[in-house]
Parts: structure tokens; C-alpha cells; sequence
């Protein structure tokens, strides 16, 4: 059926791979997308209110940058 040397296969490989690089896109697209979901908290105050809540820094070391950051 398929004279001189014409041979079909090499186009039934090109529908896995483009599926491979649009799942690889895609992939990338959300990483890129969801890397900076959470940098837009809010207000330095407000990110020192909630390390001061969670016990990350202490009284005097709220103070000196609440201070810091009225001036």
C-alpha cells in the first residue's frame, strides 16, 4: 500500500507530543499565575499586627517598628 519509501509514522507522533507541550503550558501558566496569589496581603502595619498576634516578635520589637513605621 504505501510505495516508495513513504512511510506515514512519523505524523501519528505529532499528536502526543503537541498534547505533552500544551500539559507542560498549562502547567507553567498556573505556576507563574499562582506564585504571587498571596503577595497583595494588605499594609505594613497589618503584616506587624499579625507577627505581633502569632508571638513571632515581642513587645518591645513591636513598638520600635510600629514606631517606626507612625513616623
Amino acid at each position: 500500500m504505501w510505495w516508495n519509501d513513504y512511510w506515514h509514522a512519523p505524523w501519528m507522533f505529532f499528536g502526543p507530543v503537541m498534547m505533552l507541550v500544551f500539559m507542560i503550558a498549562c502547567a507553567a501558566l498556573m505556576f507563574f499565575v499562582m506564585r504571587g496569589h498571596g503577595t497583595g496581603r494588605g499594609s505594613a502595619a497589618e503584616i506587624l499586627k499579625e507577627r505581633y498576634a502569632r508571638g513571632e516578635i515581642g513587645d518591645e520589637e513591636y513598638e520600635k517598628r510600629r514606631r517606626r513605621l507612625d513616623s
